[in-house]
């Protein structure tokens, strides 16, 4: 079964028939009959059960099915769309979770929850975006939000854009002043959500214990973190290109603080923070020096009323307060490295400013 982006792949019951609502029967003053009072029904429960199981053929071992599916309920209902069970599609807010394991390769688990059907309920990116504190006084930038493939929507400001991305040409919405309310077209996976991999397996926990090197991509970017070393690429065409090695510091530890298909976000022991979000330029917030590998930008300071420095051709860093670049070094302090071949750069440095304080919720439509 598909719920949000993540699979389990042996689940056996899924039930979400039950219905209740609060009634109650008044004896009618002065009379001798009853006045029936009828509330509201309750949002139908559901009960599912299966097992944990490594398939054929996969990477995903009976540890990190238990991790998905302790995903599956930390996350809030928005994330856990199912396209098809039964003959319906909605979402799932799980209540609780109760797996089994033992010392074979079958994990029993069964869950509780809620079923909130896609007749009634929609989905809705709640957006109240801020400009970044930032001293270069910088004008306030556009806050764009990338849909789902083939989502229909309505809100927005009425301006849209388009976006080669690797999961296809995709629509960004502007979104300073309204919202979006949204329907899925498909499966909640594979349409720009972003993703967070421990070597080459996907992790959707944010309680994963990393052993690898980590890797956050959004379909436009990439960022791995490495021993000392956070490398970022950009999508262009059919792959991804890498920008550079940069060293940062000295760290050799890094897990997750957010996880979820619209933003990822992950620390360093040294205090290095990236923050990759649906369709945005990522954000890196770096404590020291990040030192350029085989870029050689030149040595170039920011100043009032710009905050972009260029790293090559085509190739830009943007800031909240004074950069400085000197022989290879970058200052420390919130940066976003980018690619533009359009001469967009001085916009793009202001739209990267803007913080999307974005939540995805279910909302009645």
């Amino acid at each position: 079964m598909q719920i949000g982006d993540i699979t389990l792949p042996a689940v056996s019951d899924f039930v979400f028939n039950k219905l209740s609502k609060t009634t109650q029967h008044i004896a009618g003053l002065g009379s001798s009959g009853f006045v029936p009072a009828e509330f509201a029904s309750d949002i139908p429960s559901v009960y599912f059960e299966g097992k944990l199981l490594q398939t054929y053929n996969t990477t995903r071992t009976l540890q990190t099915r238990y991790e998905d599916l302790t995903a599956i309920a930390d996350r809030r209902v928005g994330y856990n769309y199912i396209h098809s069970v039964r003959g319906k599609k909605g979402y799932l807010s799980v209540s609780g979770i109760f797996p089994s394991p033992n010392n074979g390769h079958l994990w029993p688990f069964y869950g509780e929850g809620h079923w909130y059907d896609s007749a009634i309920y929609a989905l809705k990116f709640n957006c109240r975006p801020v400009q970044m504190p930032q001293t270069l006084t910088i004008s306030a930038g556009n806050l764009w939000v990338l849909l789902p493939e083939n989502a229909t929507y309505s809100g927005g400001d009425g301006v849209t854009s388009t976006v080669s991305t690797e999961y296809g040409t995709l629509t960004l919405v502007r979104c300073n002043t309204s919202n979006i309310s949204f329907d899925l077209a498909a499966a909640d996976s594979e349409n720009g959500e972003v993703k967070c991999l421990d070597g080459t397996t996907q992790v959707y926990l944010t309680s994963h214990l990393f052993t690898g090197t980590l890797t956050l991509y959004n379909g436009l970017y990439k960022v791995a973190l490495s021993a000392n070393t956070m490398t970022v690429y950009y999508w262009l065409t059919d792959a991804y290109v890498k920008i550079d090695d940069l060293a940062c510091g000295t760290f050799s530890r890094w897990w997750l603080t957010d996880c979820t298909p619209d933003k990822i976000t992950a620390k360093t022991n040294s205090g290095l923070i990236v923050e990759v979000e649906r369709g945005r330029v990522p954000h890196i917030y770096s404590p020291s020096t990040m030192t350029c590998t085989a870029l050689t930008p030149a040595d170039a300071s920011t100043s009032t009323g710009t905050n972009v420095l260029a790293l090559g051709t085509s190739l830009y860093i943007a800031s909240s307060t004074t950069c400085s670049i000197t022989s290879d070094v970058i200052s420390a302090g919130h940066h976003w490295i980018f690619y533009d071949a359009g001469g967009t750069q001085v916009q793009q440095g202001k739209d990267v400013l803007m913080i999307s304080n974005m939540k995805r919720i279910v909302v009645m439509r």
